[in-house]
């Protein structure tokens, strides 16, 4: 996993270089990280020692073991309830002997190929995400694999629709934009205060998965430019950081606490991101391995482009949140004791995490630049 928040850093600072402005930013490392456990699973010989040190596994029984801890997270109980769930699904193609992960295809077949697999998207992400294939794309190299995840939490204690108003929102450049702000005052919270930045964690209603706790952790940096240097400070290495979870927060009483309302997506291609890692072999024509996933012609067989794309919506009942990834094969103080009443006011960029508590596993992370961008 922190290998994908590795990726999830460089995707957020990545935007700070956008000509155009820097967009809101969406995605899932859970989501990323199971996806490239079954690719490892499905490789052999020197791929799969990459892919083992890139996700920091000693070995197969060691991969298969982490990989287990993530899927037993991902449970479907959509069925049963509405209100909280997490699921995962994988495209449900099989070959004999093999996997179930791969469906290879006539390139012929790319465009109706492209309409099964947005409409599996789709379906899996409760429409949150319609597509992540244009009909323009080129469907190269012919194997397809693909999981979605989704996520619905409502919060355990639900802000009131009639205490949402617009408020000022102030962005990087220096302007100033109306946003509507979910708002509460005098209710205690799980806040930190630190140098840099203030830290508030909401927690979600427990679902019938009374195993898993799964909670929002808002990074409020304390300059309304600071986003870019607070997330430059995190390396999500546990062994040099603290993670979410162990800032030491306390139950804090907030004068006032106000977050904007948001629902955008955001999407990307993961390739780039995993080559400079030392994750090569995998994107190789020539010296790409998969014979343990592939049945026809396994010396062809390499990853093209990894997608991934992920969306969320935050309101006044809780978060409804949605991952799909894609390919085609070929340190901090500790928080200070507040004197008086703290306010937690997100009015400029922030960060966030959707972490379930037990498991310590970041779900969706992404940063928020302007709630009215899309």
């Amino acid at each position: 996993m922190i290998s994908c928040m590795s990726v999830a850093k460089k995707v957020m600072l990545k935007e700070f270089k956008n000509k155009y402005g820097p967009k809101n930013v969406v995605l899932s490392p859970l989501s990323i990280n199971v996806f490239l456990n079954m690719l490892a699973s499905g490789s052999s010989g020197k791929t799969l020692e990459q892919f083992l040190g890139f996700l920091r596994c000693k070995d197969l029984d060691d991969l298969h073991s982490k990989s287990l801890t993530m899927m037993s997270l991902l449970v479907d109980t959509t069925q049963n309830s509405q209100n909280n769930t997490i699921g995962l699904d994988s495209v449900p193609k099989k070959r004999q002997g093999k996997p179930p992960l791969f469906n290879c295809v006539n390139a012929l077949w790319a465009d109706q190929v492209k309409n099964e697999v947005n409409s599996w998207v789709a379906k899996e992400t409760k429409g949150l995400i319609k597509k992540i294939l244009d009909s323009s794309e080129e469907l190269w190299p012919p194997l397809c694999l693909a999981n979605a995840l989704y996520f619905k939490g409502d919060w355990v204690r639900i802000f009131k629709t009639a205490s949402t108003r617009p408020q000022d929102f102030h962005l990087l450049n220096g302007e100033t934009i109306k946003v509507p702000f979910m708002s509460e005052y005098n209710e205690y919270h799980q806040y930190g205060s630190f140098e840099d930045f203030q830290l508030l964690k909401l927690p979600y209603e427990i679902g019938q998965c009374t195993n898993m706790q799964f909670s929002m952790y808002i990074f409020l940096p304390r300059a309304n430019d600071g986003l870019q240097d607070l997330i430059k400070k995190f390396d999500f290495n546990p062994t040099l950081m603290p993670q979410p979870w162990q800032f030491g927060l306390q139950e804090v009483e907030l004068l006032k606490l106000k977050i904007p309302k948001m629902k955008f997506a955001y999407g990307f291609q993961v390739t780039e991101l995993l080559k400079p890692e030392g994750l090569t072999l995998p994107f190789d024509q020539l010296h790409g391995d998969f014979t343990n996933m592939v049945d026809a012609n396994p010396d062809n067989a390499f990853v093209g482009t990894i997608h991934h794309k992920a969306c969320i919506e935050v309101n006044e009942e809780g978060s409804e949140a949605a991952a799909v990834t894609f390919y085609g094969i070929i340190g901090f103080a500790r928080g200070r004791v507040p004197v008086q009443k703290p306010s937690f006011v997100a009015d400029h960029p922030f960060m966030f995490m959707i972490v379930e508590e037990f498991s310590m596993l970041a779900v969706f992370a992404g940063a928020v630049f302007n709630p009215l961008l899309d």
